[in-house]
């Protein structure tokens, strides 16, 4: 690569390799890693809410020590493409650290899988269908004024009840919480298992982040999409039902569009 490079204020960001490094080939899919910077808080309860350090919603704050998120690019071993984008969020992340360095295109598609899965189930959303790396959040900070489908809604939720775990159970920042979900998913024939308290956790703070968001329209004037009332109700009952297997595993399963995909390469093998 060039060198390190710095985002924008809007977290876009550029780079190049060098021809070098080209003809030397590059193995794929690429792995880029945004340290540092500043995080906006997207997370509001109540129309008071700290984003577990004291933030107002809205408001910027300088990431934690060791904060880094990674993603996966789309090119492939084969592809010839002048320009990749690799998208970066907190489900992204997962997926990097679930498929481990230097995985190839089938683990990174199984991880994207597993991490997808475990969203579904943390807000009862249908994420089948979902490509993690092409996928583009929308800003929750703005959500009245941003068209907001289902999938993207409850996937960039997901990341914001990240912060709403802050504080919590011992977590004191944002690695800390993403570290405690990696560390408590095994992985079994291709599905991960993960404990019921810690999928109640997220799927608390998933119904608390879509109620707050649902204010936010209300304020705004704007009407809400029917499936942020869902979305909230859905991952409070699945909280509640978490909660009773407490240290138990639970498998979570991919989303139906990947089962169905891994069958027919099978059946094609």
């Amino acid at each position: 690569l060039s060198g390190t490079e710095t985002t924008g204020d809007d977290g876009s960001y550029s780079a190049s390799f060098t021809v070098a490094a080209i003809e030397g080939g590059i193995t794929t899919p690429i792995t880029v890693t945004a340290t540092g910077g500043n995080i906006t808080c997207d997370w509001d309860v109540e129309g008071d809410d700290d984003c577990g350090i004291g933030i107002s919603f809205g408001s910027t704050y300088p990431a934690p020590a060791g904060f880094a998120l990674s993603g996966f690019s789309t090119i492939t071993a084969g592809d010839d493409e002048e320009t990749v984008v690799v998208n970066i969020n907190v489900a992204t992340d997962l997926a990097v650290q679930l498929a481990g360095a230097g995985a190839d295109n089938d683990a990174v598609a199984a991880a994207e899988a597993q991490v997808l899965g475990l969203i579904q189930v943390a807000t009862g959303a249908d994420l089948s269908g979902i490509n993690l790396r092409t996928f583009v959040l929308p800003d929750l900070t703005a959500a009245a004024s941003t068209a907001l489908t289902e999938q993207d809604f409850s996937i960039a939720l997901f990341g914001a009840a990240i912060i709403g775990q802050v504080g919590s159970n011992g977590l004191a920042d944002i690695p800390a919480v993403i570290a405690s979900i990696y560390e408590g998913i095994t992985v079994t024939n291709g599905n991960i298992s993960i404990s019921g308290t810690l999928l109640a956790r997220m799927a608390t703070q998933v119904s608390i982040g879509a109620a707050s968001i649902q204010a936010q329209l209300d304020e705004a004037g704007v009407t809400a999409p029917t499936f942020i009332a869902n979305i909230e109700a859905n991952s409070a009952g699945n909280a509640a039902l978490f909660l009773l297997a407490g240290d138990e595993p639970v498998t979570v399963s991919v989303p139906v569009s990947y089962t169905h995909l891994r069958a027919h390469e099978t059946e094609a093998d």
